[in-house]
């Protein structure tokens, strides 16, 4: 299996892969298999104590076959025996865009997948984290996700999603066997401490605004059924960036596990998505260049630091059943919701060569600050927000949860995510009030304020009231429906 998977290189940037004397040249999204197999070129080093603290641990663990959880023993490897694999020539454009997302402190978690699975919970059988858009579950589309608030330090409302890292045993030696929401998912969950979300050319000459609601897929959760056509485990450890390898790697104790999610950059130029979410995008030509009749478009990029990963303990990302906990099997999600004022100011940055960091608008000085919208707030979706808007209003609405009767089993957690996701709107509504200041006026307050509120409102009452209706249960008793409506209250 191992030897067989791709590599998925830095965006921007012209690599050569040297590995056991054998030199490639790689575009900067083409992912190139090498014979002998990312990872399996070693050092003339012993092993390092985190490698034998894993091997220890791993040491009565079942072979491959015998138990289908995995991880196993060798989807380990320690970096320090990776060969230097990639060393960077800049190519094409130079500018990049990054943006702070935060790393999930909020606990946007869910086993949903809107893009694969839409509308189906725990549709993806596996944990993800979120970062960007605050309302992202199963059901939601382009529309909630305009409406919805993020995490994002420039008010770039896209959802970044990958699946979760759990610990399976301490370095200790201490098994963790919480269970995840979802067949053979178990360990303790830990989230990244540093999450790193770029903008590149991809190795193109200049790129071309992407549209507004272009979804995109990188990776093959599915890879030990499908094979490697599809997979792109891209794994190193902080320090250690020049060496990427396709297994799990073993950090020294000063280094951290580092995941690298690259997306494909070349668009067809017509589809948002694709019936397999892979062929209206793909990646670049070796040289870097889009294949005819695609268009280069920036190129996103995932890097994710785990100084949560105990040093010498065993872990692994969430999967598919059956899919072994594989290294190979790694993959990230996205949904690009910039408005085009944003994405523009990302081109702007890319093509101009600068390195712009949190732009409000995408674009603009180097290494500029942008605002900190829509992370804050909170409240029920009937109490509004604790903050005092500088207009002295605030919105307020019916409190639907509490109307709630006893809710089935069955679909429990499919209305608690609604009810929560219609606390996320109100709270984004005043955060938008609240930034209006004293240009909120009538208007804007009906047209920005109250007209998408009421109508995502409305939309997420119908969606109760349905799951009610698919479990056979009695319906609430009070007029739901009437509770869209929302109101403002001065303070």
């Amino acid at each position: 299996m191992f030897g067989k998977s791709r590599t998925p290189w830095s965006r921007g940037t012209r690599l050569t892969a040297v590995i056991g004397g054998l030199v490639l040249a790689a575009g900067s999204a083409v992912g190139i298999g090498v014979a002998a197999g990312m990872g399996d070129s070693f050092a003339a080093t012993g092993d390092s104590p985190e490698m034998a603290s894993v091997q220890a641990l791993l040491a009565k663990a079942p072979k491959p076959g015998s138990d289908k959880i995995g991880p196993f023993a060798n989807d380990f490897i320690d970096i320090k025996k990776v060969q230097p694999n990639r060393k960077a020539n800049v190519g094409g454009a130079s500018g990049t865009f990054s943006v702070d997302c935060g790393t999930n402190q909020n606990n946007h978690h869910n086993s949903d997948n809107f893009i694969v699975t839409p509308g189906v919970d725990h549709g993806a059988l596996h944990v993800h984290d979120y970062v960007g858009n605050r309302t992202t579950t199963a059901r939601s589309n382009d529309r909630s996700l305009a409406a919805g608030g993020t995490t994002c330090a420039n008010n770039d409302k896209s959802t970044y999603f990958w699946p979760v890292i759990r610990i399976k045993q301490e370095a200790n030696g201490k098994q963790d066997t919480q269970q995840g929401p979802d067949k053979g998912n178990i360990g303790r969950l830990v989230e990244p401490s540093a999450v790193k979300i770029s903008f590149s050319s991809g190795g193109a000459s200049k790129v071309t605004a992407a549209p507004q609601f272009l979804r995109s897929i990188t990776g093959d959760a599915k890879e030990v059924t499908n094979g490697p056509a599809n997979a792109r485990p891209s794994w190193t450890c902080q320090g250690f960036e020049n060496r990427i390898t396709n297994k799990y790697p073993v950090c020294p104790g000063n280094s951290a596990v580092e995941r690298i999610l690259d997306f494909s950059s070349c668009w067809d130029g017509q589809n948002l998505d694709s019936a397999n979410h892979r062929t209206h995008l793909v990646f670049p030509k070796g040289n870097g260049q889009c294949p005819k009749g695609t268009k280069a478009v920036p190129a996103l990029e995932y890097t994710l630091t785990y100084a949560t990963v105990p040093n010498g303990s065993v872990f692994a990302v969430d999967g598919f059943d059956g899919q072994l906990h594989n290294p190979a099997t790694d993959h990230a999600d996205w949904e690009n919701v910039m408005t085009a004022q944003q994405m523009n100011g990302v081109v702007s940055c890319i093509n101009n060569g600068q390195q712009c960091v949190n732009q409000p608008q995408g674009g603009g000085n180097n290494g500029g600050g942008g605002n900190t919208g829509g992370n804050t707030g909170g409240g029920k979706n009937g109490g509004g927000n604790t903050g005092q808007p500088a207009s002295n209003q605030r919105v307020t609405c019916p409190d639907v949860r509490s109307q709630m009767p006893a809710v089935p089993a069955s679909v429990k957690s499919s209305v608690t995510q609604d009810l929560d996701q219609m606390d996320n709107f109100l709270t984004d509504a005043n955060n938008r009030l609240q930034a209006a200041g004293d240009q909120a006026t009538q208007d804007f307050v009906n047209n920005s304020i109250l007209g998408p509120l009421q109508n995502n409102r409305q939309f997420l009452i119908n969606q109760i009231l349905n799951l009610f209706n698919q479990a056979r249960a009695p319906q609430p008793q009070n007029n739901l429906v009437s509770m869209a409506q929302c109101s403002m209250a001065g303070n």
